[in-house]
């Protein structure tokens, strides 16, 4: 059975990582998904993202909800409420030179009421255009 997907586009807030503030100074910025950031020179670059959701609702005790991204370009750590989450990676996939890996990580264990999502995402420095492209939850019963 496919999972039941609820996306969440946005907004998300994002900073440069290692920053408590954005790259001009201000606090953290707004976006919408996707989100990409071109570099004039290709280099390590980390970005973190932030966004809250509320729990899915009619969830049975063998429902299962994992967060499901894609990057491009760029290596990707999760967090949920604070905590680490192990992803495991996809295959990934390429379009033209742009290279997009799809992450899942099962959080049904970790779900509150209200959640904190953290996404930090690395560039492939051989690579000068990388972002977050898409984010969902996928339910399966």
């Amino acid at each position: 059975m496919k999972p039941h997907r609820i996306r969440l586009a946005g907004p998300w807030e994002w900073q440069r990582a290692g920053s408590e503030v954005s790259p001009d100074g201000e606090p953290r910025k707004t976006c919408q998904l996707p989100f990409r950031r071109t570099d004039e020179s290709a280099g390590n670059y980390e970005m973190v993202f932030f966004r809250g959701f509320h729990c899915p609702t009619g969830l049975g005790t063998t429902t299962t909800v994992a967060v499901a991204i894609e990057v491009e370009n760029a290596a990707a750590q999760i967090w949920v409420n604070g905590e680490p989450s192990m992803a495991e990676c996809d295959v990934p996939s390429s379009a033209g030179d742009i290279a997009s890996t799809m992450w899942r990580c099962d959080v049904s264990s970790r779900l509150k009421p209200f959640n904190e999502l953290k996404i930090k995402i690395a560039s492939n420095h051989e690579q000068s255009q990388h972002g977050l492209i898409s984010v969902c939850l996928e339910i399966t019963d």
